[in-house]
């Protein structure tokens, strides 16, 4: 009976990783998974494994700009690049994934709305915890979480209700990874208001904030040294629950300083969230176009 069914397991396998070597598989049912820690999870695993042009940029973020992922704005960004904005976590998390990466990324987008949040170790650890795991993963397809029998018949009872809705003229249609940003309500207050983190309130918030941005300069210094281009970027958001000018001109005069290049601000009184904290649909659209102009823009200055 054991020799029969580890038979069966390694033909199963064997039949799984053909499947996927093979490309059956729709892409766009991989990018997502039931909550929001599969996603980033899934999206980490594509970044590490499944991206390999030579040239390349990368943005990195919260949910905040994990809203960029939303299905409105599929193929409105350039393919070279790729999106590894997490929700729930911070560019910290970014960070760790981007470095376990064979080859950075010429240029890196850096959201900074949520610089205060440290890394969290628990994702860190789920993504690879020795070099071995993660060099497995990389030959063996199948053991990736997005590419695992549960997710693929997951994504696939999903795709088969979107089709079915489509057809038959319901509302809604959204893809899982969609509907689960639409649900993020992540409390981000606190972390937005400097009279929270005064010395004379929290001496320690106040230093762990103040540790936590020398390290994030401290790696993009090192990602400059090592030939990164650094453009740091700032999204709206509801306006109650913005760091402010002051805070945001110190902190892009100090990456100026360091040679750091800063998309321009938009001010929070133009753009609506829908919960004071992530952009609606048609804003976040309307924000991206912003980004890729100044994307474009930052590319004539560079180039002359």
């Amino acid at each position: 009976m054991i020799k029969k069914s580890l038979i069966a397991f390694i033909v199963f396998f064997l039949m799984l990783e053909s499947y996927h070597r093979l490309g059956f598989v729709n892409k766009k049912w991989l990018r997502s998974g039931q909550t929001n820690w599969a996603i980033n999870v899934i999206n980490s695993q594509n970044y590490l494994y499944d991206f390999n042009q030579s040239h390349f940029n990368c943005l990195i973020g919260s949910s905040i700009s994990a809203r960029f992922s939303i299905d409105d704005l599929i193929g409105f960004f350039p393919e070279n690049l790729f999106m590894l904005p997490f929700n729930g976590l911070s560019v910290h998390d970014g960070l760790n994934v981007l470095y376990r990466k064979n080859r950075l990324p010429d240029t890196l987008f850096v959201e900074t709305n949520v610089l205060e949040r440290p890394s969290n170790k628990e994702f860190s650890a789920t993504i690879g915890n020795n070099i071995w795991e993660e060099n497995l993963k990389y030959f063996v397809s199948s053991l990736r979480q997005s590419k695992g029998p549960l997710n693929l018949a997951s994504q696939f009872t999903t795709s088969l209700m979107i089709v079915f809705r489509k057809k038959m003229g319901f509302e809604g249609g959204e893809t899982a990874n969609k509907k689960a940003m639409e649900k993020v309500r992540e409390i981000e207050i606190q972390s937005k208001q400097p009279s929270k983190k005064k010395i004379s309130d929290n001496a320690e918030v106040f230093n762990e904030v103040e540790d936590l941005e020398a390290v994030f300069f401290a790696e993009m210094e090192d990602l400059k040294r090592k030939g990164v281009v650094v453009v740091l970027f700032n999204m709206p958001v509801d306006c109650r629950n913005e760091k402010g000018d002051l805070y945001y001109n110190r902190l892009y005069a100090k990456a100026k300083s360091k040679g750091f290049l800063v998309f321009d601000r938009k001010n929070c009184q133009d753009y609506t969230t829908t919960d004071g904290t992530h952009l609606s649909g048609d804003e976040i659209k309307r924000y991206a176009e912003f980004f890729l102009a100044q994307r474009a823009k930052l590319h004539t200055t560079t180039n002359q």
